[in-house]
């Protein structure tokens, strides 16, 4: 209403102005992109808040028992986490040592099985010589395959069979 006399004033003394009579179209424009950049935000929050829960089961700690290899790596017995390098990508994994010591990087790719009820870790033995082979997370059928390293094939091809598997269980 105060704009409108404003408008009516401004054109009693012989001036057209459009920036008087833009105002409340302008002020609906702001009321826009200010309820669109606040649904955004809140969004983001809420997917943010989502994957925290999916990230933190990711990353497991887990006993190895024995000296093991992952990509042309020795790690000794120990606990270790065992994670993405990146949240957001699983190609590259890190495994490391809860006193972090030992880690290592390796490549993964997709592997598929029956539903998983429970996450595991399972390695190749070849005499008393065991490489990482695989990563079961729990509640899923997917799961990720290691590269085998150079030394692996080696082991293989001199074996002349096949490896046997030795699993250990991620912590529930």
């Amino acid at each position: 209403m105060t704009q409108n006399r404003l408008l009516f004033r401004v054109n009693r003394q012989g001036r057209k102005s459009r920036r008087s009579a833009e105002i409340p179209k302008l002020e609906g424009k702001m009321k826009k992109q200010t309820l669109a950049t606040l649904s955004i935000s809140i969004l983001l929050l809420l997917l943010t808040a989502a994957s925290v829960p999916a990230q933190s089961q990711r990353s497991k700690v887990v006993e190895i028992p024995f000296p093991f290899i992952v990509s042309e790596r020795t790690l000794p017995p120990g606990y270790y986490t065992i994670e993405p390098n990146r949240r957001d990508v699983d190609l590259v994994w890190k495994i490391r040592s809860t006193d972090n010591r030992n880690s290592a990087l390796f490549m993964t790719i997709s592997a598929r099985s029956e539903n998983q009820e429970t996450g595991k870790l399972v390695f190749q033995r070849y005499g008393e010589t065991y490489f990482l082979s695989q990563i079961w997370t729990p509640g899923g059928n997917s799961g990720r395959e290691l590269v085998l390293s150079h030394r692996e094939r080696e082991l293989a091809r001199d074996a002349g069979q096949r490896a046997a598997d030795t699993v250990v269980a991620l912590d529930k």
